[in-house]
């Protein structure tokens, strides 16, 4: 879900399992409206998705809901603002690029007219798959329900939306080990670049999309038990991942 919190912090809905800061914004360079060609690719799947009501707002709650990003090939992500749900179309204005992360310190570091959606390290886990290229965000609960039934990969029920928690497991699911960390307690600042580009296929990939060494194939869909309806998918393309979501509802 969105709902931001301010200049340095992006937040979350309040409530009885859900904090109210999920990562720290760490250096930030503010600028005017992204140009067309950052982010107009993934304003045609986010606006398909808006209208299929996967990604939106919630009146009742008074959140957003849903986010969307896509690999750049100089390294980094653009992903959508947070509280921006509610918009029927995005600007310039709406979108971020998200320039390095440092999972340790739960940081990130962007570039843009606005704050990064608060699940912006949850996209960057799914990134540290190399042949990841885009990464989508989404709310449905017939879609949820689904592929909890069907023994879909999915996080547990007491991990929260937008978490450390989170994103250090989905990246354990998908990955296959935590993300990158410093253990020495200094903190990995990533760049987010991969071998390839934004949407570089790497080598000793198979028919099924699975690298070696990896635990399971791109596409990837999974479930998140701990936040209701939550949803995310990751592709090497925006189409990729978006026709994760569609062909399984």
């Amino acid at each position: 879900m969105e709902n931001g919190t301010g200049s340095s912090s992006a937040g979350a809905p309040s409530g009885p399992t859900e904090g109210v800061i999920k990562f720290t914004v760490g250096e930030r360079t503010v600028t005017g409206p992204l140009d067309l060609a950052e982010y107009g690719h993934i304003e045609e799947y986010r606006a398909r998705l808006w209208e299929r009501g996967m990604i939106g707002y919630d009146d009742a709650a008074g959140v957003g809901y849903g986010n969307i990003s896509a690999g750049r090939a100089s390294g980094g992500f653009v992903i959508s603002g947070t509280q921006t749900g509610h918009k029927r179309a995005l600007t310039g204005g709406d979108y971020v690029i998200v320039e390095r992360w440092d999972f340790a310190r739960n940081t990130v570091h962007c570039r843009g007219p606005c704050l990064p959606s608060s699940e912006s390290l949850s996209h960057a886990a799914l990134y540290e798959r190399p042949e990841v290229g885009a990464v989508i965000h989404v709310h449905r609960r017939g879609l949820w329900e689904k592929l909890l039934r069907e023994g879909t990969l999915a996080t547990e029920e007491h991990i929260p939306y937008g978490s450390p928690e989170l994103y250090r497991r989905i990246s354990e699911l998908v990955v296959g080990r935590p993300p990158r960390e410093d253990t020495s307690g200094g903190g990995t600042a990533t760049d987010g670049s991969r071998e390839g580009g934004a949407q570089g296929y790497g080598s000793g990939t198979d028919d099924r999309g699975r690298m070696d060494g990896y635990p399971v194939g791109i596409p990837v869909i999974l479930a998140t038990r701990g936040h209701q309806d939550g949803v995310f998918a990751a592709g090497r393309t925006l189409a990729e991942a978006y026709a994760a979501i569609a062909e399984r509802e």
